[in-house]
Protein backbone atom coordinates (compact mmCIF):
# COMPACT_ATOMS: atom_id res chain seq x y z
CA UNK A 1 0.00 0.00 0.00
CA UNK A 2 1.50 3.30 -0.97
CA UNK A 3 -1.26 5.82 -0.27
CA UNK A 4 -2.58 6.07 3.29
CA UNK A 5 -3.68 9.70 3.54
CA UNK A 6 -7.30 9.69 4.69
CA UNK A 7 -7.08 6.24 6.28
CA UNK A 8 -8.24 5.61 9.85
CA UNK A 9 -5.29 4.10 11.73
CA UNK A 10 -4.11 2.93 15.14
CA UNK A 11 -0.42 3.08 16.07
CA UNK A 12 0.50 -0.57 16.65
CA UNK A 13 4.23 0.02 17.23
CA UNK A 14 6.39 3.07 17.78
CA UNK A 15 9.79 3.91 19.21
CA UNK A 16 8.07 6.42 21.50
CA UNK A 17 5.81 4.44 23.88
CA UNK A 18 3.55 7.50 24.34
CA UNK A 19 2.33 7.06 20.74
CA UNK A 20 1.29 3.41 21.14
CA UNK A 21 -2.44 2.91 20.69
CA UNK A 22 -3.00 6.39 19.27
CA UNK A 23 -6.02 6.40 16.93
CA UNK A 24 -6.96 8.85 14.24
CA UNK A 25 -6.91 9.71 10.56
CA UNK A 26 -3.74 10.26 8.51
CA UNK A 27 -3.97 13.84 7.23
CA UNK A 28 -0.44 14.54 5.98
CA UNK A 29 2.63 12.64 4.86
CA UNK A 30 6.18 13.92 4.49
CA UNK A 31 9.35 12.05 3.63
CA UNK A 32 9.96 10.89 7.20
CA UNK A 33 6.71 11.51 9.11
CA UNK A 34 2.96 11.04 9.13
CA UNK A 35 0.55 13.48 10.75
CA UNK A 36 -2.41 11.84 12.46
CA UNK A 37 -5.48 13.85 13.53
CA UNK A 38 -7.04 12.34 16.63
CA UNK A 39 -10.73 12.42 17.55
CA UNK A 40 -9.89 15.28 19.89
CA UNK A 41 -8.82 17.30 16.80
CA UNK A 42 -5.17 17.18 17.90
CA UNK A 43 -2.49 16.67 15.24
CA UNK A 44 0.26 14.24 16.24
CA UNK A 45 3.42 13.78 14.18
CA UNK A 46 4.60 10.17 13.98
CA UNK A 47 8.04 9.25 12.61
CA UNK A 48 7.72 6.55 9.94
CA UNK A 49 10.91 4.75 10.97
CA UNK A 50 10.31 2.25 13.74
CA UNK A 51 6.53 2.50 13.62
CA UNK A 52 3.68 0.29 12.45
CA UNK A 53 0.07 1.27 11.78
CA UNK A 54 -3.03 -0.88 11.87
CA UNK A 55 -5.62 0.19 9.30
CA UNK A 56 -9.36 -0.04 9.98
CA UNK A 57 -9.37 -3.20 7.80
CA UNK A 58 -6.92 -4.86 10.20
CA UNK A 59 -3.99 -4.63 7.79
CA UNK A 60 -0.65 -3.71 9.38
CA UNK A 61 1.51 -1.19 7.50
CA UNK A 62 5.17 -0.94 8.49
CA UNK A 63 6.35 2.67 8.62
CA UNK A 64 9.81 1.76 7.29
CA UNK A 65 8.10 0.63 4.05
CA UNK A 66 6.54 4.10 3.71
CA UNK A 67 9.88 5.90 4.07
CA UNK A 68 10.49 8.43 1.29
CA UNK A 69 8.26 10.66 -0.77
CA UNK A 70 4.79 9.49 -1.72
CA UNK A 71 5.42 10.53 -5.33
CA UNK A 72 8.47 8.29 -5.54
CA UNK A 73 6.59 5.28 -4.14
CA UNK A 74 3.77 5.77 -6.64
CA UNK A 75 6.24 6.08 -9.53
CA UNK A 76 8.07 2.93 -8.38
CA UNK A 77 4.81 0.97 -8.39
CA UNK A 78 4.47 1.54 -12.13
CA UNK A 79 2.06 4.45 -12.11
CA UNK A 80 3.37 7.78 -13.35
CA UNK A 81 3.98 10.49 -10.77
CA UNK A 82 1.64 13.49 -10.96
CA UNK A 83 3.95 16.35 -11.86
CA UNK A 84 4.81 16.33 -15.55
CA UNK A 85 3.97 12.66 -15.94
CA UNK A 86 3.28 11.63 -19.49
CA UNK A 87 4.28 14.96 -21.01
CA UNK A 88 6.30 14.94 -24.17
CA UNK A 89 8.47 17.78 -25.35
Amino acid sequence: MSFIIGEDVRVAAARDAVLLGLKGKVVLETMHTLTIRTDGKRNVILPKMGSALQLSTGTIVIGDDLEGRLEDRIAASGRPARRGAGRTR
